[in-house]
């Protein structure tokens, strides 16, 4: 079942709090699945007898392909729809975990886990977010925030659930069990309703030339997407960090003494500050005192992140790692909300495009982040050199993120969102001028 529209501006609520809902579970779903399972990499390696960085191998696929599929999964959402998409992606996933239960080598798993679960949540996660942005307007910053709590929610509760899991059914049974789990995807599928515009008949065209059009699309909206090339830069170094730290933190952790199910919590600690940030951040980001320092939230978060892992290889105690975790918590809350709401502002009805690719650029950070610090932990046996790059990474990407809206706001680039090539004449000032507010409150032109 669909909702329908006449107008071009989004509901802002009803249905569409349920469609949150199934964005929430599914994020919920692919943190767990695929990102608190720093727990796996100590199990396997034991198991197969295989360096850390052929293990991290078999994760760094599967977080990249999550990621690198989004223009493909856009693709497919504008051709089959979105409830279609997300249960094409459901049956991947779930094959690719039950088949993994049988694996007799660590490159069975890069096959396994590795292409068929990322590829599955790849195609769960660009339309189950991106489809936000048809639902609301002015509440956006509260349902990307409610949404994202979701991957919070995922390493509170499956931090310590995969250990728990591995510890009394091994890591085969965790393939089936989490199999299990991931049926819940198909809930999610269940929840979207997406919108359909109503269109007159004239400008209704053959399914063929409409799968023309998404490609003209696409092309157009790449030729012209300036600003947005820096923000696929700057999420592709973010991205480096944020699939290393499960990884590195956990076996950090141990490494010092500490107990593997401790070593988990410290997940558990950064999900519980990514989720009340979020949560906090959702109800401030959408209101208008805050406009001037919206654009500015990429930034801060990717410095204290950053930071926090420059710092984290000098830790000792127990104590100093989890006030670290829930920094990089706190920071990681901040972050995506405010990121979204600007790519939403630079590309306004690109948005779905736009999504895909972002997460195509994620998948890049995704899939080379952890056998790049698996490669340097191997030659230094220590963990100094992996953290010490990721976070420098992070700090990086902040400051791609500070010279885009730099330089946004002095008016000497064009919003891809419109298509031009050339700079407007001083006629068309108003323009930039709504544009420029547009860059700090995520409200469409």
């Amino acid at each position: 079942m669909t909702q329908e529209q006449d107008g071009d501006d989004p509901p802002d609520g009803g249905w569409g709090w349920m469609v949150v809902l199934s964005s929430f579970l599914a994020q919920m779903l692919q943190a767990g699945t695929l990102l608190a399972t720093g727990v796996l990499v100590s199990e396997l390696t034991e198991h197969f007898d295989s360096d850390v960085a052929e293990v991290s191998i078999i994760f760094s696929v599967a977080i990249g392909l999550w990621c690198l599929m989004g223009p493909f999964s856009s693709f497919l959402v504008e051709k089959y729809g979105t409830r279609a998409t997300v249960s094409i992606g459901a049956v991947l996933s779930i094959f690719g975990l039950l088949i993994s239960n049988f694996a007799t080598s660590v490159y069975f798993l890069w096959v396994s886990y590795g292409i068929l679960v990322g590829s599955g949540h790849g195609m769960v996660s660009t339309p189950t977010f991106a489809v936000l942005g048809t639902y609301f307007k002015r509440r956006l910053g509260m349902a990307n925030s409610l949404s994202l709590t979701g991957m919070g929610a995922g390493y509170i509760a499956f931090s310590p659930l995969n250990q728990i899991l591995l510890e009394n059914y091994g890591w085969r049974g965790w393939f089936i069990l989490i199999a299990a789990i991931n049926g819940n995807l198909f809930v999610c599928a269940a929840l979207i309703r997406p919108i359909v515009k109503k269109r007159s008949k004239a400008i209704r065209g053959s399914n063929s030339n409409r799968i023309s059009a998404i490609g003209s699309r696409y092309c157009e909206f790449v030729a012209n997407a300036r600003v947005f090339m820096f923000i696929l830069l700057a999420e592709c170094l973010s991205t480096l960090t944020y699939s290393t730290i499960a990884l590195l933190i956990v076996p950090f952790a141990i490494d010092h003494g500490i107990t593997k199910l401790s070593a988990s919590l410290l997940m558990t600690v950064m999900g519980i500050a990514s989720i009340v940030t979020r949560l906090f951040c959702g109800m401030v980001l959408d209101l208008k005192c805050l406009t001037v320092f919206r654009g500015f939230i990429p930034t801060l978060s990717m410095w204290i992140i950053g930071g926090s892992l420059i710092a984290f290889p000098y830790a000792e105690d127990y104590v100093i790692m989890a006030i670290l975790c829930g920094t990089l918590g706190v920071a990681q809350g901040v972050y995506y909300p405010g990121m979204w709401l600007v790519v939403k502002s630079v590309t306004g009805p690109n948005y779905t495009m736009a999504v895909g690719l972002v997460l195509f650029c994620s998948g890049i950070g995704n899939v080379s982040g952890p056998p790049f610090a698996g490669v340097l932990y191997d030659n230094t046996h220590s963990f100094k050199l992996p953290f010490l790059s990721i976070g420098l990474a992070g700090v990086l990407s902040g400051l791609l993120y500070l010279g885009i809206v730099l330089k946004v706001q002095s008016r000497k680039v064009l919003p891809c969102r419109r298509g031009h090539r050339k700079i407007p004449s001083e006629s068309n000032k108003i323009m930039y001028d709504v544009f420029e507010s547009s860059i700090t409150t995520g409200t469409p032109v």
